[in-house]
């Protein structure tokens, strides 16, 4: 008897852990420990400003965007690739927030402005690009 309620509860375990919603996880965690070392920034502080928890409060912080965005193919030869952030934005969001996501990238890549910046300061201003409507999106949105 002990040998079936081991089995069922063993059953029980597997069927509840695999039914489970699961979030995407945070992509590229090697490169944001990365980044954050390289940079100075503590890798707390840098896994806040890539989820969007928090607003990059000084240049080191706007650089480790910059070491982000580069490390994940986003920002190539000194221009964001609005249209790749685009696509990898999607899988964090449901496919109704779809549309709205292609149009805030669409105004963001439309209306960009790279002249007198710095790369920190370009990768700063693009990753702010989506914060005004962040509050519509899921909670998982990240860059």
């Amino acid at each position: 008897m002990k040998f079936f309620t081991i089995i069922a509860v063993v059953c029980y375990l597997f069927v509840v852990t695999n039914c489970l919603p699961t979030l995407p996880s945070l992509p590229n965690t090697e490169l944001i420990n990365q980044c954050s070392q390289e940079k100075g920034v503590s890798l707390e502080d840098a896994n806040q400003l890539v989820q969007h928890l928090k607003e990059a409060s000084n240049q080191k912080e706007k650089c480790l965007l910059s070491c982000y965005l580069k490390g994940s193919g986003y920002y190539v030869n000194g221009k964001v690739d609005f249209d790749k952030m685009l696509e990898s934005h999607k899988k964090f969001l449901p496919a109704e927030q779809q549309k709205e996501l292609e149009r805030i990238f669409k105004d963001c890549k439309d209306n960009f402005v790279y002249d007198n910046k710095d790369e920190c300061q370009v990768a700063y201003d693009a990753y702010r690009c989506a914060l005004p409507n962040k509050s519509q999106m899921s909670p998982s949105f990240v860059v």
